[in-house]
């Protein structure tokens, strides 16, 4: 899971598909739902992380494609916000802080 985590945090653009899967429980399917639609949503990442099941594919950087994953970021910034701070464990909590404030660099910086 720390694999995962830190690799959510170094760099975490999003979907550029709209959210149809249902919300997560825990905040540890929320991180492993929103690495695996990264994971299909820049398949470039996906082979860097040795994942090759998009190896067919690159990500759009269209117009369409940008607005996509700008919603998906917003999206999944409303879901973080949903799990409450204080219930979740030291590691879980800084994992849900650092995805915040990336999220929010991120939807700045477009």
């Amino acid at each position: 899971m720390s694999r995962t985590l830190a690799a959510l945090v170094v760099c975490l653009p999003l979907a550029a598909q709209p959210q149809t899967t249902p919300r997560p429980t825990t905040i540890s399917a929320f991180f492993a739902q929103t690495f695996e639609e990264r994971l299909r949503d820049e398949p470039e990442f996906a082979t860097t992380a040795g994942r090759h099941d998009y190896d067919d594919r690159w990500t759009d950087w269209s117009k369409t494609g940008r607005d996509l994953r700008r919603a998906h970021r917003m999206e999944r910034l409303r879901q973080l916000s949903a799990f409450p701070l204080a219930s979740l464990n030291p590691q879980e909590r800084l994992s849900a802080r650092l995805m915040e404030y990336t999220l929010k660099k991120q939807l700045e910086a477009e």
